[in-house]
């Protein structure tokens, strides 16, 4: 229990200290609107893993109707729009929120890298100190088993993950 609390307590405080201004809806809805105008117009084939023309834009409107009346912050807005191209498979159309400084400003960094195989998630490279964990599968973060974590992060592990696959034994 004091554990739980202590976590929740130091989750608040990274929240206030890190805590990022809000950027107006309408901001968001007329940057986003200039996204999927620019996948359209640039992207070979937009909509064959959205289903359709249609199913597209239905997708972009959920996005659109998930920003809150308030805003959202800069990272929440990455991951909205993680959310929205994450259907297009690959490798070419992604947004990286380290180059644009929020990964770095919130330091959410740790010291090793991942690859994804076709059965796990397992540790590819690392810092000389942990270099005892290279290809080691990761089964969960948290206490949350790695068959939750993906299902409800898909849509981020695409974009952060080349296109290798892999097997683990």
């Amino acid at each position: 229990m004091i554990q739980r609390i202590l976590t929740i307590s130091i989750l608040l405080i990274a929240n206030l200290a890190f805590g990022q201004k809000l950027i107006p809806k309408d901001t968001l809805i007329a940057d986003f609107n200039y996204l999927v105008k620019a996948i359209e117009s640039t992207h070979p084939d937009p909509y064959s893993n959205f289903g359709n023309k249609i199913q597209y834009h239905r997708n972009a409107q959920l996005i659109k109707e998930n920003i809150p009346q308030t805003g959202l912050s800069q990272f929440d807005f990455c991951n909205l729009i993680l959310k929205f191209i994450s259907p297009l498979n690959d490798g070419h159309t992604m947004i990286n929120p380290t180059e644009n400084g929020i990964t770095d400003t919130l330091n959410f960094r740790l010291p090793i890298k991942l690859k994804i195989a076709l059965d796990c998630i397992f540790i590819s490279s690392t810092t000389e100190n942990y270099k005892n964990l290279i290809g080691s599968k990761i089964l969960s973060v948290e206490n949350i088993k790695m068959d939750s974590l993906i299902k409800n992060t898909a849509y981020l592990l695409y974009s952060f993950f080349k296109k290798e696959v892999y097997i683990c034994e």
